[in-house]
């Protein structure tokens, strides 16, 4: 059954939500309800486990798509829906899950904004309308849109602290060889007669790759501060040059930034002089040249610190490409295009509809048209959002996340994932945020045990390629200590994390996120023969949480896992440093479920019994056991009662379950210490009830509630202890069969 029209509320306000440039919004809708309850049923378990990660994950990972399937600026672009869970407002009876929601699209951002999820507590918490759960997640709510809602950015509602996690498959080392555009310590002295650069100075460094068919043949490019000038060198030609300290080049007065593009232009911020300086990389001498064809007004800049050339979305196209400069002596971010004419000044950045005022300290990095990555280097602020042209401010959306104290972030790019690269001098790492900045993990550089590897990073960019319609793969971090100061080379690597398996009503569901742009293939696989039950293989484009379900239908009872299998998208150009397939496994049990119930109490009007899961210490009246899974469970009689055995005739107490199906309606029997319910249960001459051995112990018959009992003298003394009564007749199954006038008789 389907939602129609689900719903004409939602359409209009989708419609109020877009920019100008942003034509009218005219999908209908049609959604599945039945996915959706599915979801709504994962959301409600996870707030109960109080896990809002995952309620956040679900958020983003499901109900969005449902959503997405109803909106759209126009036929080539669609709109996504970003979930991010901010808080949970708990009550005794009542609950509200407040959420940031997102309507973007690879353009641009559509709407920002807040709303609220009420939820009321029965016995779990429960969303309050199953059915308008998707008109609540488009539905900004009447708090946030109050003029007295919003909060300061320094609330923990708008930053999220960042708790480093390492990830050793976040990048791939490429081994050092003969290669040029290394530019190590070494091959700068050996080649240019002084040192690679400072330590103490700012550096910046960027790649040109050449060719993409040809991966190998690039240039390597560094900004050296201290003796201002960029080292550069073309990997296949084996000679390392520089450009600015020879008699011919131009002057750098305090060169802080450097960027390239597909064509090899380069572009140098001049923080002394005030300008940006284009130079031209020419492929055939492997020169660098001054460059004509982007000026600057004099004096507009102030104190330039940054600088970033987007090449767009149209390869070798100049149409859209545009490059963006950092000015802390404006308090600015500028967009400029590549002609160097101004085509907006950003002075503030916007959260929940409030503007603050941009850093003083940014680096920043740009991807697609509008997209852009940057920290906040004072504050330790990592921030994505969209630049609209003509509103001099910039949106942010999804996180603000702060990293640690002690941290120093000094740069920020945007790989081919859609990643968020922030480098950390401090620290030693580099750390990884997904198009949201919502923090995933951090690679760590040098270490004692291994030396190979990066330390105190300075910079981090991605390469600039002739062939931009592929994409890039490589990753460069200039170093400022240690054997491998200057530019490394590192491939994108890949992991699956948070893997997570969830049982429904009627399906498992497994749930994982894949970190990066990565190859996949997914497995469900039968333990007890290691048969593949489903699989699946795809690709993700970006940091992406997964999720794969099976039905218990397509299912028998056993143990079963969750395998994913993944790689890096372009493992198989990385060469040696290729990584291969990797695996991660996640075991669950697929159990019938045995029901226990206190009904029937064979002694009518008594109360007090309960079963004790022996293990764990649990106690309840009641109990779901998965009998796959060794569960000891005892059952305690109330006072004055004795334990005789289980409804189905087991009579070990505690008992572990041992089925192969669903079971319901199996109860413990317990009955009265010497008594019946009968009030002749000794009665009828000719029948024995009673007799005695020849050790002198008495054995004793006797009916009570149509079943026959048996108990024996533990001593000589009739009027000594006795043992528990057992049960020596059947159960009647049928209420009218009864059981009596018994009598024994002993052999002599």
């Amino acid at each position: 059954m389907k939602i129609k029209y689900l719903y004409l509320f939602l359409l209009t306000l989708l419609m109020s939500f877009s920019k100008a440039q942003v034509s009218s919004i005219n999908v209908p809708i049609d959604i599945e309800r039945n996915a959706i309850e599915l979801k709504v049923l994962q959301l409600e378990r996870c707030l109960n486990n109080n896990n809002l990660s995952s309620l956040s994950s679900l958020l983003t990972g499901n109900i969005k798509d449902e959503i997405s399937k109803a909106i759209g600026t126009n036929t080539n672009i669609s709109n996504k829906v970003k979930f991010k869970v901010i808080n949970v407002e708990k009550g005794d009876k009542t609950a509200s899950v407040i959420c940031d929601v997102t309507i973007y699209n690879e353009k641009e951002i559509i709407k920002e904004f807040q709303t609220i999820f009420p939820l009321e507590k029965l016995n779990d918490w429960k969303f309050k309308d199953l059915n308008n759960v998707v008109e609540m997640a488009s539905t900004p709510s009447k708090d946030y849109t109050s003029s007295n809602s919003a909060n300061s950015l320094t609330s923990t509602n708008n930053i999220v602290d960042v708790q480093i996690a390492l990830n050793p498959n976040a990048l791939i080392r490429v081994p050092f060889d003969t290669d040029i555009n290394e530019i190590s310590y070494s091959l700068t002295q050996a080649h240019l007669q002084n040192q690679v650069y400072s330590t103490n100075t700012s550096i910046d460094g960027a790649i040109y790759t050449i060719n993409q068919l040809n991966p190998t043949d690039q240039v390597g490019l560094t900004l050296d501060n201290l003796w201002k000038r960029i080292i550069y060198a073309r990997n296949t030609e084996g000679t390392l040059r520089s450009y600015g300290d020879k008699p011919g080049d131009i002057e750098f007065g305090e060169p802080v930034a450097l960027d390239a593009n597909e064509f090899g232009e380069i572009f140098v911020v001049d923080k002394k002089n005030h300008k940006i300086i284009k130079l031209q990389y020419s492929n055939s001498t492997n020169l660098i040249t001054q460059a004509t064809g982007f000026s600057i007004s004099a004096d507009f800049l102030i104190n330039p610190t940054d600088l970033d050339y987007n090449s767009g979305y149209l390869p070798k196209d100049r149409a859209d490409d545009y490059i963006v400069v950092a000015d802390i002596g404006r308090g600015s971010i500028i967009k400029f295009d590549t002609n160097g004419n101004l085509i907006d000044e950003f002075k503030l950045y916007s959260k929940y509809n409030i503007s603050y005022d941009l850093p003083k300290a940014v680096r920043l990095a740009t991807e697609g048209t509008n997209h852009i990555a940057f920290i906040d280097t004072e504050q330790k602020l990592v921030m994505s959002g969209i630049m609209y042209d003509g509103t001099h401010t910039i949106d942010v959306f999804g996180d603000i996340s702060k990293l640690p104290l002690n941290s120093r972030p000094v740069d920020i790019t945007i790989n081919s994932s859609q990643n968020v690269e922030v480098a950390d001098n401090s620290l030693n790492m580099i750390h990884i945020f997904n198009y949201f900045s919502e923090y995933l993990y951090s690679y760590n550089g040098y270490t004692n045990t291994d030396q190979s590897f990066f330390r105190s990073p300075q910079t981090v960019s991605t390469n600039r390629s002739s062939e931009p319609q592929w994409i890039n793969m490589e990753h460069f971090v200039n170093n400022k200590w240690g054997f491998s100061k200057g530019i490394q080379q590192y491939f994108i690597g890949g992991d699956a994390l948070n893997l997570t398996n969830y049982e429904g009503g009627t399906y498992f569901k497994f749930f994982c996120t894949l970190t990066d742009k990565e190859n996949y293939t997914f497995e469900l696989i039968r333990t007890a023969d290691n048969s593949i039950i489903s699989s699946q293989s795809g690709s993700t484009l970006s940091c992406q949480d997964m999720d794969f379900i099976i039905y218990k239908n397509q299912l028998t009872y056993g143990t079963y896992k969750w395998k994913i299998s993944y790689r890096p998208f372009y493992d198989y150009n990385y060469g040696t440093s290729a990584v291969g397939w990797k695996t991660k496994e996640q075991t669950f049990q697929y159990t019938a479920i045995v029901s226990l119930s206190l009904n029937p109490i064979l002694w009518e009007g008594q109360s007090g019994a309960y079963y004790k899961n022996e293990t764990t210490g649990e106690t309840a009246s009641q109990f779901q056991i998965y009998v796959a899974i060794p569960t000891p469970i005892k059952a305690y009689a109330p006072s004055g009662y004795n334990f005789v055995m289980w409804s189905d005739g087991v009579k070990e107490n505690p008992r572990s379950f041992n089925i192969s199906a669903n079971t319901s309606g199996i109860y413990a029997i317990f009955k009265k210490a010497n008594s019946s319910n009968f009030s002749s249960a000794f009665a009828n001459n000719g029948q024995r009830k009673v007799v005695r051995d020849k050790n002198g112990i008495y054995h004793m018959v006797y009916e009570s509630m149509n079943m026959i009992w048996y108990k024996k003298s533990l001593t000589p003394d009739y009027q000594g202890a006795w043992s528990t009564e057992e049960l020596i007749s059947l159960l009647p199954g049928d209420p009218t069969l009864l059981y009596c006038n018994p009598s024994i008789s002993i052999n002599t």
